[in-house]
């Protein structure tokens, strides 16, 4: 029996912020035309894409706002961020934080923020971005960085922005390039061995509830493909197409043995192949397949994919499918979140049970 007490983390606020501003940016451009792929992606719903659709952009804004300035205050003393804070029913106190190992994920935290700033142009932002790529450069630069999550994929986006000077940019290059990958041996032996490494457990799948509970629920494996997609623009080399094909075929084994993958990981996976369809293979097949793999997990349980990852990948299918049953899914996929977000607050679970430390069997 595990046993978990409330916490806060950066990656997981990293991430709902990301939806939610995500969600936002997608209903906008939906409602105003102002975005060219969502014109008339599907003649038959030209009547759908036409209904307004009532959003209250100050709020999303002021939202982000917040957070991205409570992230900022989340720091150590070398003004690296946390890994996380551990809560109690009144207070966050113990700050949770390895300054060695360090927080490897923060870096996303810099990418939502220079998205915010090109929206925003509130120039505390950028100082913070640039500030945010020296601090992580001089921290991981000779460092194993292959368990960072999406770090080629923010990298190489930031490196995009007019906004980053050149020197930065190469920073973020060198930062990828040197990331690390498994070798097809090791790609086969890596989910076996965590599981032997964990005795062999297998987790429940996440809720809300226990989302905020788990400092990284997910595994970069599952996102490996993602990387090795984005340092293909940057070094076009072969070895990234061979490297993604053996984490694909394994990874599609593993889901389709059952073999105790959460939604978090199967959604990570399916922005991978979508991934590889917009940067490295155009093929319909490619896109069919994340369409077939959300499709398949869907019709097994509405609930699956209530989790902001989830919410990352499915605001991807809408954008390249212009299918609203995508749009209505992150709808209320936000709308769950922040439901049972507050429930939380309250110190209720999902159907109104009052909890504080949560008792986890494992199965």
């Amino acid at each position: 029996m595990l046993v978990f007490k409330k916490e806060t983390t950066l990656p997981i606020l990293v991430t709902v912020i990301s939806v939610l501003a995500a969600a936002l940016t997608i209903l906008y451009g939906y409602r105003t035309g102002k975005f060219p792929w969502l014109e008339n992606r599907n003649k038959k719903q030209t009547t759908e894409q036409n209904e307004e659709v009532k959003i209250n952009r100050t709020e999303y804004t002021d939202v982000a706002r917040k957070t991205l300035d409570w992230i900022d205050k989340q720091r150590n003393e070398e003004g690296w961020y946390i890994l996380g804070k551990v809560c109690g029913q009144e207070d966050c106190e113990i700050v949770w934080d390895d300054k060695e190992v360090g927080n490897k994920d923060g870096l996303i935290a810099t990418w939502a923020r220079l998205n915010f700033y090109e929206q925003h142009h509130e120039e505390k932002d950028l100082n913070i971005v640039k500030k945010d790529i020296d601090l992580f450069y001089n921290k991981y630069k000779d460092k194993d960085l292959s368990d960072s999550l999406w770090l080629c994929k923010v990298t190489y986006e930031m490196a995009q922005s007019k906004y980053v000077d050149k020197e930065q940019k190469d920073k973020l290059k060198e930062l990828c390039l040197k990331k690390k990958f498994l070798s097809d041996d090791k790609i086969k032996k890596y989910w076996p061995e965590r599981f032997k490494r964990a005795g062999g457990v297998a987790y429940p799948p996440i809720t809300w509830a226990y989302y905020s509970l788990q400092e990284r629920y997910f595994d970069a494996f599952f996102g490996s493909i993602t990387d090795l997609a984005y340092k293909h623009l940057w070094s076009s080399d072969n070895d990234n197409v061979v490297l993604i094909n053996n984490y694909f075929l394994e990874i599609d084994n593993l889901i389709k043995n059952k073999k105790s993958i959460d939604s978090q990981n199967v959604c990570l996976f399916g922005i991978s192949a979508l991934d590889v369809y917009k940067n490295i293979d155009k093929s319909e097949s490619v896109l069919n397949y994340s369409i077939e793999l959300y499709n398949q997990f869907e019709n097994n349980d509405d609930k699956y994919f209530e989790n902001p990852i989830c919410g990352l990948f499915i605001r991807r299918l809408f954008e390249l499918t212009g299918e609203k049953k995508y749009l209505d899914k992150l709808k209320a996929i936000n709308i769950s979140l922040v439901s049972n977000s507050e429930k939380e607050e309250r110190g209720e679970s999902r159907d109104g049970e009052t909890w504080g430390e949560v008792d986890i069997d494992v199965i």
